[in-house]
Protein backbone atom coordinates (compact mmCIF):
# COMPACT_ATOMS: atom_id res chain seq x y z
CA UNK A 1 0.00 0.00 0.00
CA UNK A 2 1.00 3.67 -0.44
CA UNK A 3 -0.44 6.16 1.99
CA UNK A 4 -3.02 3.55 3.01
CA UNK A 5 -4.15 2.84 -0.55
CA UNK A 6 -3.79 -0.75 -1.73
CA UNK A 7 -1.51 -1.28 -4.74
CA UNK A 8 -2.31 -4.12 -7.16
CA UNK A 9 0.58 -6.61 -7.19
CA UNK A 10 -1.10 -9.22 -9.40
CA UNK A 11 1.19 -8.50 -12.34
CA UNK A 12 4.32 -9.15 -10.25
CA UNK A 13 6.00 -12.46 -9.56
CA UNK A 14 8.10 -13.85 -6.74
CA UNK A 15 11.49 -15.27 -7.67
CA UNK A 16 13.19 -17.93 -5.58
CA UNK A 17 16.83 -17.25 -4.81
CA UNK A 18 17.18 -20.22 -2.48
CA UNK A 19 14.97 -22.44 -0.33
CA UNK A 20 14.85 -19.66 2.29
CA UNK A 21 15.16 -16.50 0.20
CA UNK A 22 12.83 -14.97 -2.40
CA UNK A 23 12.72 -11.65 -4.23
CA UNK A 24 9.83 -9.45 -5.31
CA UNK A 25 10.62 -6.65 -7.76
CA UNK A 26 8.51 -3.63 -6.78
CA UNK A 27 10.22 -1.08 -9.02
CA UNK A 28 7.26 -0.80 -11.39
CA UNK A 29 4.71 -0.03 -8.63
CA UNK A 30 6.76 2.21 -6.31
CA UNK A 31 7.65 5.04 -8.66
CA UNK A 32 5.65 7.68 -6.78
CA UNK A 33 6.57 9.48 -3.59
CA UNK A 34 4.84 8.40 -0.40
CA UNK A 35 4.83 6.09 2.61
CA UNK A 36 4.81 2.44 1.57
CA UNK A 37 3.99 -0.71 3.50
CA UNK A 38 4.51 -4.25 2.18
CA UNK A 39 2.81 -7.03 4.12
CA UNK A 40 3.28 -10.77 3.71
CA UNK A 41 0.11 -12.21 5.23
CA UNK A 42 0.45 -15.47 7.12
CA UNK A 43 -3.23 -16.37 7.17
CA UNK A 44 -4.22 -18.28 4.05
CA UNK A 45 -0.81 -17.93 2.39
CA UNK A 46 -0.05 -21.66 2.40
CA UNK A 47 3.59 -20.98 3.23
CA UNK A 48 5.08 -23.85 5.23
CA UNK A 49 8.39 -25.44 6.04
CA UNK A 50 9.55 -28.96 5.07
CA UNK A 51 7.74 -30.54 8.01
CA UNK A 52 4.46 -28.89 7.04
CA UNK A 53 4.36 -26.17 9.70
CA UNK A 54 2.72 -23.03 8.29
CA UNK A 55 3.94 -19.52 8.85
CA UNK A 56 2.22 -18.00 11.88
CA UNK A 57 2.86 -14.25 11.75
CA UNK A 58 2.62 -11.54 9.11
CA UNK A 59 5.88 -10.02 7.88
CA UNK A 60 5.74 -6.25 7.44
CA UNK A 61 8.20 -3.72 6.07
CA UNK A 62 7.64 0.04 5.69
CA UNK A 63 9.61 2.73 3.91
CA UNK A 64 9.22 6.24 2.48
CA UNK A 65 9.90 7.27 -1.09
CA UNK A 66 11.10 10.88 -1.01
CA UNK A 67 11.61 12.13 -4.54
CA UNK A 68 11.63 15.85 -3.69
CA UNK A 69 14.94 17.67 -3.59
CA UNK A 70 15.52 20.02 -0.65
CA UNK A 71 15.41 23.76 -1.21
CA UNK A 72 16.81 26.56 0.92
CA UNK A 73 16.93 30.27 1.58
CA UNK A 74 19.26 32.79 3.20
CA UNK A 75 17.56 35.18 5.63
CA UNK A 76 19.00 38.00 7.72
CA UNK A 77 17.44 40.36 10.24
CA UNK A 78 19.95 42.92 9.02
CA UNK A 79 18.25 45.29 6.54
CA UNK A 80 19.37 45.28 2.90
CA UNK A 81 21.31 48.50 3.59
CA UNK A 82 22.96 48.74 7.00
CA UNK A 83 25.39 51.00 8.82
CA UNK A 84 27.09 48.12 10.66
CA UNK A 85 28.48 44.65 9.97
CA UNK A 86 25.95 42.09 8.78
CA UNK A 87 26.06 39.65 11.72
CA UNK A 88 23.99 36.47 11.65
CA UNK A 89 22.48 35.02 8.48
CA UNK A 90 20.02 32.14 8.83
CA UNK A 91 20.17 29.25 6.36
CA UNK A 92 16.72 27.64 6.17
CA UNK A 93 16.14 24.35 4.35
CA UNK A 94 12.79 22.84 3.43
CA UNK A 95 13.73 19.61 5.25
CA UNK A 96 16.52 18.05 7.29
CA UNK A 97 19.83 17.95 5.41
CA UNK A 98 23.41 16.85 5.87
CA UNK A 99 26.69 17.78 4.21
CA UNK A 100 26.57 21.56 4.76
CA UNK A 101 29.99 23.09 5.45
CA UNK A 102 31.36 26.62 5.71
CA UNK A 103 33.36 25.93 2.55
CA UNK A 104 30.09 25.63 0.60
CA UNK A 105 29.56 29.41 0.89
CA UNK A 106 31.15 32.22 -1.08
CA UNK A 107 31.22 35.87 -0.03
CA UNK A 108 32.11 38.87 -2.20
CA UNK A 109 32.38 42.59 -1.51
CA UNK A 110 31.90 44.81 -4.56
CA UNK A 111 32.69 41.77 -6.70
CA UNK A 112 35.92 40.77 -4.92
CA UNK A 113 36.15 37.54 -2.94
CA UNK A 114 36.14 37.76 0.86
CA UNK A 115 37.58 34.77 2.76
CA UNK A 116 35.29 33.12 5.27
CA UNK A 117 37.98 30.88 6.72
CA UNK A 118 41.00 33.17 7.20
CA UNK A 119 41.71 34.02 10.84
CA UNK A 120 40.87 37.54 12.04
CA UNK A 121 42.51 38.42 15.36
CA UNK A 122 42.98 34.71 16.00
CA UNK A 123 39.36 33.78 15.26
CA UNK A 124 37.77 32.35 12.09
CA UNK A 125 36.43 34.99 9.75
CA UNK A 126 33.00 33.32 9.82
CA UNK A 127 31.40 30.52 11.83
CA UNK A 128 28.65 28.08 10.84
CA UNK A 129 26.36 26.71 13.56
CA UNK A 130 23.72 23.99 13.26
CA UNK A 131 20.57 25.02 15.13
CA UNK A 132 18.53 22.08 13.82
CA UNK A 133 19.13 19.65 10.91
CA UNK A 134 17.13 22.06 8.70
CA UNK A 135 18.27 25.39 10.16
CA UNK A 136 21.78 26.80 10.38
CA UNK A 137 23.30 30.21 11.12
CA UNK A 138 26.44 31.77 9.69
CA UNK A 139 28.07 34.65 11.58
CA UNK A 140 29.54 37.27 9.22
CA UNK A 141 30.20 40.00 11.81
CA UNK A 142 34.00 39.71 11.56
CA UNK A 143 34.14 39.72 7.76
CA UNK A 144 31.68 42.46 6.80
CA UNK A 145 32.91 45.54 8.65
CA UNK A 146 34.13 47.40 5.55
CA UNK A 147 31.76 49.41 3.38
CA UNK A 148 30.52 47.76 0.20
CA UNK A 149 27.92 45.50 -1.39
CA UNK A 150 28.19 41.99 0.02
CA UNK A 151 26.79 38.93 -1.72
CA UNK A 152 26.64 35.68 0.24
CA UNK A 153 26.07 32.68 -2.03
CA UNK A 154 25.61 28.95 -1.65
CA UNK A 155 26.03 27.28 -5.07
CA UNK A 156 24.03 24.05 -4.99
CA UNK A 157 26.05 22.20 -7.63
CA UNK A 158 29.33 22.73 -5.78
CA UNK A 159 27.98 21.33 -2.48
CA UNK A 160 27.25 17.80 -1.25
CA UNK A 161 24.11 18.82 0.64
CA UNK A 162 21.43 16.09 0.60
CA UNK A 163 18.24 15.26 2.46
CA UNK A 164 17.80 12.02 4.41
CA UNK A 165 16.71 10.23 1.20
CA UNK A 166 19.84 11.32 -0.65
CA UNK A 167 18.21 13.98 -2.84
CA UNK A 168 20.70 16.77 -3.59
CA UNK A 169 20.01 20.43 -2.91
CA UNK A 170 18.43 22.18 -5.88
CA UNK A 171 18.70 25.90 -6.58
CA UNK A 172 21.49 28.27 -5.59
CA UNK A 173 21.02 30.44 -2.50
CA UNK A 174 22.00 34.12 -2.45
CA UNK A 175 21.67 37.16 -0.18
CA UNK A 176 22.78 40.74 -0.93
CA UNK A 177 23.36 43.35 1.80
CA UNK A 178 25.11 46.71 1.49
CA UNK A 179 27.19 48.01 4.40
CA UNK A 180 27.33 51.82 4.42
CA UNK A 181 28.99 53.48 7.43
CA UNK A 182 29.58 56.87 5.76
CA UNK A 183 27.39 59.77 6.84
CA UNK A 184 25.69 61.76 4.07
CA UNK A 185 27.10 65.18 3.23
CA UNK A 186 25.46 68.26 1.73
CA UNK A 187 26.62 71.27 -0.24
CA UNK A 188 24.76 74.47 -1.08
CA UNK A 189 25.47 75.82 -4.54
CA UNK A 190 26.98 79.33 -4.24
CA UNK A 191 24.88 82.38 -5.07
CA UNK A 192 25.87 84.15 -8.28
CA UNK A 193 26.34 86.96 -8.77
CA UNK A 194 27.42 88.01 -5.30
CA UNK A 195 27.03 90.87 -4.44
CA UNK A 196 23.75 91.20 -6.32
CA UNK A 197 21.02 93.80 -6.87
CA UNK A 198 18.04 91.44 -6.57
CA UNK A 199 16.72 88.87 -4.14
CA UNK A 200 17.71 85.19 -4.47
CA UNK A 201 14.89 83.27 -6.07
CA UNK A 202 16.22 79.83 -5.12
CA UNK A 203 19.25 77.84 -4.06
CA UNK A 204 20.23 74.27 -4.98
CA UNK A 205 21.32 71.77 -2.33
CA UNK A 206 23.22 68.66 -3.42
CA UNK A 207 23.56 65.61 -1.18
CA UNK A 208 26.13 62.85 -1.45
CA UNK A 209 23.46 60.12 -1.41
CA UNK A 210 19.69 59.67 -1.10
CA UNK A 211 18.30 60.71 2.29
CA UNK A 212 15.06 61.01 4.21
CA UNK A 213 13.89 63.43 6.89
CA UNK A 214 15.11 66.55 5.05
CA UNK A 215 12.76 69.53 5.37
CA UNK A 216 12.76 73.34 5.51
CA UNK A 217 13.07 73.41 9.31
CA UNK A 218 16.64 72.12 8.95
CA UNK A 219 17.74 75.55 7.62
CA UNK A 220 18.66 78.75 9.39
CA UNK A 221 18.80 82.03 7.45
CA UNK A 222 20.28 85.24 8.88
CA UNK A 223 20.57 88.79 7.53
CA UNK A 224 23.34 90.86 9.10
CA UNK A 225 23.28 88.40 12.02
CA UNK A 226 19.54 88.52 12.60
CA UNK A 227 17.29 85.48 12.07
CA UNK A 228 15.09 85.60 8.97
CA UNK A 229 12.16 83.18 8.87
CA UNK A 230 12.07 80.72 5.98
CA UNK A 231 8.94 78.96 7.14
CA UNK A 232 6.93 80.37 4.21
CA UNK A 233 9.51 79.25 1.65
CA UNK A 234 9.50 75.88 -0.12
CA UNK A 235 11.98 72.99 -0.23
CA UNK A 236 11.43 70.80 -3.30
CA UNK A 237 13.17 67.56 -4.21
CA UNK A 238 14.12 67.68 -7.89
CA UNK A 239 16.34 64.61 -8.06
CA UNK A 240 17.34 61.59 -6.01
CA UNK A 241 20.03 63.66 -4.26
CA UNK A 242 19.12 67.23 -5.18
CA UNK A 243 16.76 69.78 -3.59
CA UNK A 244 15.81 73.37 -4.40
CA UNK A 245 15.01 75.94 -1.68
CA UNK A 246 13.03 79.03 -2.66
CA UNK A 247 14.15 82.27 -0.95
CA UNK A 248 12.49 85.02 -3.01
CA UNK A 249 10.32 86.35 -0.17
CA UNK A 250 12.99 86.00 2.52
CA UNK A 251 15.80 87.83 0.67
CA UNK A 252 14.10 91.00 -0.56
CA UNK A 253 15.87 93.32 1.91
CA UNK A 254 19.45 94.56 1.51
CA UNK A 255 22.02 92.89 3.75
CA UNK A 256 24.52 90.06 4.20
CA UNK A 257 22.67 86.74 4.16
CA UNK A 258 23.98 83.45 5.57
CA UNK A 259 22.07 80.22 4.93
CA UNK A 260 23.01 77.28 7.16
CA UNK A 261 21.96 73.65 7.12
CA UNK A 262 21.97 72.54 10.76
CA UNK A 263 23.26 68.97 10.73
CA UNK A 264 23.28 68.63 14.52
CA UNK A 265 19.55 69.33 14.88
CA UNK A 266 18.33 67.86 11.60
CA UNK A 267 16.82 64.40 11.30
CA UNK A 268 18.42 63.75 7.92
CA UNK A 269 19.50 60.11 7.47
CA UNK A 270 20.64 57.99 4.56
CA UNK A 271 19.19 54.57 3.70
CA UNK A 272 21.55 52.88 6.12
CA UNK A 273 20.52 55.18 8.99
CA UNK A 274 23.65 57.32 9.03
CA UNK A 275 22.86 60.92 9.97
Amino acid sequence: SRGGTIIDLSALSVTAVSATEYTLDLSSVTTEAGDYQLTLRANGSGIMNASGTTILEDAVITWTNDLTAPTGSLVSETPSITSSAIGLVTVEFSEDVSGLNLEDFTLTRDGSAVSLTDLIEGLPGATLTEETPSRFTIDLSRTTGADGEYILSLPAAASVITDTAGNALTGDLSLTITVDTAAPTASIVAVTPDPRQANVNSLTINLSEPVSGFDITDFTLTRDGDIVSVIDEFLTQVGETQFVLTLADATGTDGLYVLSLNAATANIVDRAGNS
